[in-house]
């Protein structure tokens, strides 16, 4: 199961006017509205949201695109639209992708060939297993890890460059995070991993000599 955090669904219920009673169970399902899907696309496209209420929306577009779906014949304009904007937000969106794909009854879901779909072409690119490295390495920092100031490394930047998938950037903020923070022989295999697939020939012989000096 996917949860979906309360600030971003209040957010959004305050800007499409959802009658919340703080009740809801399934906010996403419960106020799912095939005639305002081209409505909440419309928001996403031009909205610059945060990741949480990103993700909360493209939940709410699933569930009211299955419910067109229901209703009327496939819109392959529409599709495609949300095919871009579930491609383009993997990263938010995996969870709840593969929740309805590995369902028992994912069979029964108007929407699913879109999502089965989706997974499929997003799951053969490098970038996703990149992504996957760089956030693995975030994980194996401190929980409580520190900036690395002198090296103008920061847990923001990091963020800040892997949401604009500048993965480069990314791994060099990274880098320094794992510097100052005496990472784990782990941290820097994830970091190696994700190097050799953007094929940093220098990057990757630093995180090797980093592996041997760690063994």
């Amino acid at each position: 199961m996917y949860i979906l955090q309360p600030t971003a669904t209040d957010y959004l219920s305050s800007v499409f006017n959802f009658p919340i009673t703080g009740l809801e169970q399934d906010w996403d399902v419960e106020f799912a509205d095939s005639n305002r899907l081209e409505e909440f696309i419309t928001y996403l496209e031009n909205e610059k949201l945060s990741q949480e209420i990103t993700r909360a929306l493209i939940a709410l577009i699933i569930a009211s695109y299955n419910e067109y779906l229901e209703e009327r014949p496939a819109n392959p304009e529409i599709e495609k639209r949300i095919e871009k904007i579930l491609i383009e937000n993997f990263s938010q969106a995996s969870d709840i992708i593969d929740f309805y794909v590995k369902a028992k009854n994912s069979n029964d879901w108007k929407a699913i060939d879109l999502l089965r779909k989706v997974r499929v072409i997003f799951l053969q690119e490098d970038w996703y297993k990149i992504e996957k490295h760089l956030r693995a390495g975030v994980d194996l920092l401190p929980q409580s890890f520190i900036d690395n100031k002198a090296g103008y490394a920061s847990g923001k930047s990091f963020q800040d460059f892997f949401e604009a998938r500048e993965y480069k950037l990314a791994l060099d903020q990274l880098e320094g995070l794992g510097e100052i923070n005496e990472a784990s022989k782990e941290f820097w295999q994830e970091l190696f991993e994700a190097a050799n697939l953007m094929k940093l020939e220098g990057y990757k012989e630093k995180y090797l000599n980093l592996l041997k000096n760690n063994d």
